[in-house]
């Protein structure tokens, strides 16, 4: 079985909403908080122990409850930066496979639904994929998506070029796996492993999961990034909606 470590993109600067977003309070909890409870709930990611480590990528003091901090090793370069730093602690600790990355401010994807996108993607590198990713209503999500250590000397590569775009990062960098490593490795894909979602078709792909009517009712909202105060803003109100109705339920 893949080991799989989970880590959270903190190292954003926030510029856009103007404070440090990851210490944000939604709903009573920090953006950073939601997001380790977020990954906690997630069996695949669990260590031979039976516990889910959760390691914050950023330059930060604060943990809410994660286990871990470590920081980018290419300051002010994306998450691109935080990606390479992650792959690199892979690589240095001995204690996982791949990487499964979750933005801090992405609050409201549900755990049901990581718990699907693992068990596809987990088989996906059986089949020779280094990377996958969700696309989600035509639109790649380069941010959600478990990455093999055998792709850290291309992003190391591709930061200190300066390209810094995700996707175009991982399109490449599988295919020059594919084409270095052919059979060394096993990875035989040109590509990334896709998984397509649309948030208004209620089978939600190929993923195997049935959100509820509550995880339903916030689709819409799964994949957003909180990057301004405008996002956030809409955020409180979903949150203070939702806690009303379950009120009145």
């Amino acid at each position: 079985m893949p080991r799989v470590r989970p880590y959270i993109l903190a190292g954003g600067r926030s510029s856009r909403m103007g404070q440090d977003k990851a210490m944000l309070s939604l709903g009573g909890r920090t953006l950073l908080a939601r997001a380790v409870d977020t990954l906690r709930a997630v069996p695949a990611l669990e260590n031979e122990a039976g516990h889910v480590t959760v390691t914050v990528v950023g330059e930060r003091q604060e943990r809410e409850g994660a286990d871990r901090v470590i920081a980018d090793r290419h300051p002010r370069c994306g998450p691109l930066g935080g990606m390479e730093a992650a792959l690199a602690d892979l690589r240095e600790t001995g204690e996982g496979d791949s990487a499964f990355f979750l933005p801090v401010d992405m609050p409201f994807l549900p755990p049901g639904l990581i718990r699907a996108l693992l068990s596809e993607w987990i088989e996906a590198g059986r089949r020779g994929f280094p990377a996958c990713y969700t696309v989600v209503d035509g639109t790649p999500q380069p941010l959600v998506s478990l990455l093999h250590h055998p792709l850290h000397p291309f992003l190391a590569q591709a930061l200190t070029a300066r390209v810094l775009k995700v996707t175009q990062v991982l399109q490449s960098g599988t295919a020059f796996l594919a084409s270095q490593y052919a059979g060394g490795l096993g990875f035989r894909s040109a590509a990334v492993h896709e998984t397509l979602l649309r948030t208004d078709d209620p089978v939600f792909g190929s993923t195997a999961w049935a959100p509820s009517e509550a995880e339903l009712r916030s689709r819409r909202l799964w994949f957003s990034n909180l990057n301004t105060r405008e996002d956030f803003l809409e955020a409180e109100t979903f949150c203070l909606h939702r806690v009303e109705a379950e009120g009145r339920n």
